[in-house]
């Protein structure tokens, strides 16, 4: 009895000093940003709608053609699954120092570039183009994780060239030399789609991050330079 009463008070102990470290890191982290939460809130919830009204209608059609019992709402609970799970790891993400963000945002970039330059002699083909990773009944686009080292890595340039964002040759010519590699990685897969999202992402950063308004030609202009090759170039 003596020993269960010390392990009841041992434990008991190790919850107290798990919630107060848990309410040192809540403290020293700080609180959300409620505008962002509630924007990436009501982008997913009109991405989930959308999925639903464009999908329901073929896959209720399908269902009703086929004997595999599939549902109608097959497509969009899927979806909602990833949705909740992009919800709790967007949490759990929350809590890692800015610090880690930044000094792995350059490892990060490379990691990225190394799955694009892979992606295009290991990578899953279909409707003429290579821009899969086949895991097992996963598939995986580096592309995706591109927009996120992106981010990354132009925040924290941002932030070490903030008082340099005006000058041509110090606050635009890195950026566009970081783009360059990925960008020509992307026109071999081909995915000209992701090199606008790209492209709209760095200018939205920069422009944000203090980069004058009158550059923001020169970026426009390279989007419809793009636009022009997947013109004449694709199907």
């Amino acid at each position: 009895m003596a020993s269960q009463s010390k392990s009841v008070r041992r434990s008991g102990t190790n919850m107290t000093g798990f919630f107060r470290t848990w309410r040192a890191a809540a403290e020293q982290r700080g609180g959300f940003d409620i505008t962002l939460l509630t924007l990436v809130l009501i982008l997913l919830a009109l991405g989930l709608l959308m999925l639903l009204s464009s999908s329901y209608p073929r896959a209720f059609s399908d269902t009703m053609r086929s004997e595999t019992g599939a549902k109608p709402l097959t497509m969009f609970n899927h979806q909602l699954l990833f949705a909740i799970a992009g919800l709790f790891i967007m949490y759990a993400l929350s809590w890692i120092p800015m610090t880690i963000y930044r000094q792995s945002a350059r490892a990060i970039y490379l990691v990225v570039l190394g799955m694009l330059v892979l992606v295009l002699f290991a990578g899953k083909s279909g409707g003429h183009a290579q821009r899969w990773f086949q895991l097992g009944p996963v598939t995986f686009q580096p592309s995706e994780a591109l927009k996120l080292a992106v981010i990354l890595l132009f925040a924290d340039m941002i932030t070490k060239r903030r008082n340099v964002m005006g000058n041509f040759k110090q606050g635009l010519l890195p950026f566009v030399f970081v783009l360059i590699a990925p960008v020509l990685l992307l026109a071999l897969q081909p995915h000209f789609s992701c090199i606008i999202i790209i492209g709209l992402i760095a200018l939205t950063m920069m422009l944000v991050g203090g980069m004058p308004w009158r550059y923001l030609f020169y970026g426009v202009l390279a989007l419809v330079i793009v636009g022009v090759i997947m013109y004449f170039a694709t199907d």
